[in-house]
């Protein structure tokens, strides 16, 4: 069984280029640790839905302010899955992680902050009891695959087709909508043989 690092679909091929999973620089605060975040869950991550803050203007840069004094709305599942992707990469179970409950107490966060995230996250679907982290950048030897949303099952990427070609198939099989000048008889032209082989392949 593999611990899971979901995504969105616009960021995956640069962690494949860079072959490592960063840790996280999002939220921060001051002395807070950095973390790669990964879940013991198989389902999707709807703390990854891509969100506006609604009262951005409100904020001064470079200042930290606590979760819930941020107003924001979040983008729903279909959204994710037909416009921005939904992704995930396979982590091996050997790599040293600790719980969200530790984390509280280990990564210098706030308890104000780490309530306001935990309370949130609840209240929006994600499974918090399943979240688990890590120090530690992830390097690409403890990866055990890479996984896209299509449909409604996971399809997983070959590494033999360029990722950034992966991810568009599986956006288009989706349903994304491509300029009609970019497409062959309803394919992105650049990817029209490849989503016939990828339909074939997976139906």
């Amino acid at each position: 069984m593999s611990h899971y690092h979901y995504t969105k679909g616009c960021h995956l091929p640069s962690i494949v280029r860079d072959g490592i999973i960063e840790t996280s620089k999002v939220l921060l605060e001051k002395h807070e640790k950095p973390a790669v975040w990964l879940t013991k869950s198989p389902e999707w991550e709807v703390a990854c839905n891509i969100g506006k803050v609604l009262n951005a203007k409100e904020f001064v840069s470079g200042k930290l302010y606590p979760i819930d004094a941020i107003n924001s709305v979040t983008v729903n599942n279909d959204y994710m899955k037909k416009e921005i992707g939904m992704c995930r990469i396979l982590v091996s179970e050997t790599v040293p992680v600790i719980s969200w409950a530790k984390f509280k107490y280990v990564s210098r966060i706030s308890e104000s902050t780490w309530d306001a995230i935990d309370s949130y996250s609840r209240s929006i679907g994600s499974n918090v009891d399943k979240w688990i982290c890590s120090f530690n950048p992830i390097p690409r030897k403890y990866w055990e695959g890479i996984e896209m949303y299509v449909d409604d099952q996971w399809v997983r990427w070959d590494e033999i087709t360029p990722i950034e070609d992966f991810v568009e198939i599986c956006l288009s099989c989706n349903g994304k909508q491509f300029p009609e000048e970019e497409k062959i008889n309803g394919f992105p032209k650049k990817h029209a043989q490849g989503q016939l082989d990828f339909i074939t392949a997976y139906e």
